[in-house]
């Protein structure tokens, strides 16, 4: 029985040992031999990865060396062209140098012609007027009233247009002799904007409404027979045409004498010529009042 039963159990493991595939009988089975691991073995085989880095730094190495050796001759140009450029420089600033001397002499002298010409234009074309003043009492066709004091502008020569002239002035009544002050003065300004010389206007002429002229009280000072009299002082600027005239003062006072051989006097003197005109007819009134006794005699 245990024979039997040993033979059954050796017969079932060979049919589980057998291969179930219908072509098992047939196939061959390779089985390598283990290494020994006392024999050597040989290095292994290399990659296809390792060789393929190797190559890309190959080509890194190669690229970095062409972009040196371009950016070493970009230097070395770029070198030799500042240098040339360099002495081009020189060689022109030396020129300049050479040069400068005469090119500032042919700009002086340039300058030195404009100044004169300008000179010259301003010297005959430019306006030149002249304010004074006067005491009318009259009937006008035409213009200012004349019923009382007037500032005249008068354009004396040149031929350029003036324009903005200023006039600013005081008025006020003295005493004769002594010229002190009777009340207080009266202050005008006027501005005339544009002023051409023409014969056929003449001269610009404003009206001056000053107080307590009238032509009853201007007539004993007319004939130099009032013991008072008209002073007028200020400044006159303006444009000539080409440059601003400096403020020009002037003062003014009326004066007037009786006929003294056969000479009289009735204006506006400048207050410097006022004593030394006063003086002269005082002298000529006593070579008069000599003469007249002479007469007598």
């Amino acid at each position: 029985m245990d024979s039997e039963n040993s033979k059954q159990e050796g017969q079932s493991t060979e049919r589980a040992d057998q291969p179930t595939d219908e072509y098992s009988e047939t196939a061959d089975v390779k089985v390598s031999p283990s290494p020994d691991p006392a024999m050597p073995q040989p290095p292994p085989t290399p990659s296809t990865n390792a060789t393929s880095e190797h190559k890309r730094r190959d080509w890194f190495d190669y690229t970095k060396f062409v972009a040196e050796v371009i950016g070493l001759v970009v230097l070395i140009f770029y070198t030799v062209f500042a240098g040339v450029q360099a002495c081009t420089m020189n060689r022109t600033l030396d020129e300049i140098r050479k040069q400068t001397p005469k090119i500032a002499e042919s700009a002086d002298a340039a300058w030195d012609i404009t100044k004169l010409t300008r000179q010259q234009l301003i010297g005959t074309q430019a306006a030149i007027l002249h304010i004074r003043f006067q005491v009318l009492f009259q009937y006008v066709i035409s213009g200012p009233p004349a019923q009382g004091l007037r500032a005249i502008v008068e354009y004396t020569s040149g031929s350029a247009m003036a324009s903005d002239i200023h006039e600013s002035f005081d008025v006020v009544w003295e005493t004769v002799p002594g010229l002190r002050n009777i009340g207080k003065p009266q202050h005008f300004d006027f501005v005339l904007h544009e002023f051409r010389r023409d014969d056929a206007h003449g001269p610009s002429v404003t009206a001056v409404p000053v107080d307590g002229l009238t032509s009853e009280v201007w007539e004993p000072i007319k004939l130099g027979k009032a013991n008072r009299t008209i002073k007028v002082s200020g400044t006159f600027r303006y444009k000539n045409g080409f440059d601003e005239v400096p403020a020009q003062p002037f003062c003014f006072i009326w004066y007037s004498h009786p006929t003294v051989f056969n000479t009289m006097y009735q204006d506006f003197i400048a207050c410097p010529e006022y004593a030394s005109v006063v003086s002269f007819y005082a002298s000529m009134e006593r070579k008069e009042a000599e003469a007249q006794s002479h007469q007598k005699q």
